[in-house]
């Protein structure tokens, strides 16, 4: 008696089980851009027959997250999701922390799920924050886009690029790499020969 197997793979999306798709949208030497004046959307195109599927899909450009501050140096927002390294922009409706400038690119230091340190260069000593500041505050992931499928984009299985695209002159496109939103579904069967 002989094994034999059959081994089948098809590619779908799986789009319809994806909350969010969400990059850092950065320039040709790495380094994030600001997105505050920028009108950027997401595209999907089936890479078969070219046809657009999605176009023109709405994004968030850089969401906020209300942050306090304390003297110990200290940021928090509950799960705030940054990493060491990430980029920030701060925005307030009072007085931001003594210590910190709403003009200022910050990274991110010692950052955990709820709390994080502000430094003006990577890696750099902590911002010294000498009071808590008024109002609400907040912070922006620089360069940070997040576009939220809609039910229309689920599609028949296949491979599609995808993009999200600043329409301003000159037109810039940035790929999002789909792996995350393919699922690769692999059948084996047996056979006793």
């Amino acid at each position: 008696m002989a094994l034999a197997r059959n081994r089948t793979e098809t590619m779908i999306r799986i789009l319809d089980n994806v909350e969010k798709i969400g990059v850092v949208l950065n320039d040709n030497n790495g380094v994030p851009i600001d997105l505050t004046s920028l009108t950027v959307t997401f595209r999907m195109v089936d890479l078969n027959g070219g046809t657009a599927v999605v176009t023109g899909g709405a994004t968030s450009k850089q969401p906020t997250t209300t942050f306090t501050a304390a003297t110990t140096d200290i940021v928090t927002a509950v799960k705030h999701s940054l990493k060491d390294g990430n980029e920030v922009i701060l925005t307030t409706d009072g007085t931001l922390p003594a210590g910190l400038s709403t003009l200022t690119r910050y990274f991110v230091r010692d950052a955990n799920e709820d709390t994080f340190k502000l430094t003006t260069t990577e890696g750099g000593t902590a911002i010294d924050v000498t009071d808590t500041g008024s109002g609400t505050h907040a912070f922006a992931k620089v360069g940070h886009v997040t576009y939220s499928p809609a039910a229309g984009d689920v599609d028949t299985a296949g491979l599609y690029a995808m993009y999200f695209v600043d329409d301003s002159s000159p037109i810039r496109k940035w790929p999002y790499d789909g792996a995350k939103l393919r699922m690769k579904i692999i059948t084996e069967t047996e056979e006793i020969s």
